[in-house]
């Protein structure tokens, strides 16, 4: 009897390691998955913002130096944009103006269009010396990056400042 009863013992402690090596599997599995997803979302995110990106042009038609007040020292500049067709069917409400300096030296400034611009539509930016955080440093050249879902794009335009 007392053999049976060991024998019984035993059939259950397999039983349990058994559920344990599946509950073990389990979570492991949820731990790879909640990684992996993770990763992957993140992947997609990426894809999809630069895949909106693609093919949407921003030119700069003309780039303009303005001097208001005479003293040699130039006040603002003066930007007309137009967006080509191709690229993604929603309008571009913001830009990123990168103004380059003789040495090469940039500022950045981010421009939100009053009215977004569609395909073929044209727009005209005057960008001051205090929103560049310029006092007297002359501009030589400026260029476009459109701004798709807060998310820069790459460069689609460029023109030497007049």
């Amino acid at each position: 009897m007392k053999l049976d009863s060991m024998n019984s013992k035993r059939g259950i402690s397999e039983v349990v390691t058994s559920i344990i090596v599946i509950l073990l599997v389990l979570v492991a599995l949820g731990i790879i998955w909640g990684v992996l997803s993770g990763v992957l979302d993140k992947a997609k995110t990426e894809t999809e913002q630069a895949g909106a990106c693609i093919g949407t042009m921003i030119k700069v038609d003309r780039a303009m130096a303005n001097d208001s007040d005479n003293d040699g020292i130039d006040d603002s500049y003066v930007i007309t944009l137009s967006r080509t067709t191709g690229g993604v069917k929603d309008v571009v409400s913001e830009v990123a103006l990168i103004f380059y300096d003789g040495e090469g030296v940039s500022k950045n400034v981010r421009k939100t269009f009053t009215v977004p611009l569609n395909e073929l539509d044209a727009e005209v930016v005057v960008i001051t010396l205090t929103e560049l955080g310029d006092t007297g440093i002359s501009r030589t050249k400026v260029e476009v990056v459109p701004v798709l879902s807060g998310n820069l794009c790459s460069k689609t335009g460029e023109k030497e400042i007049a």
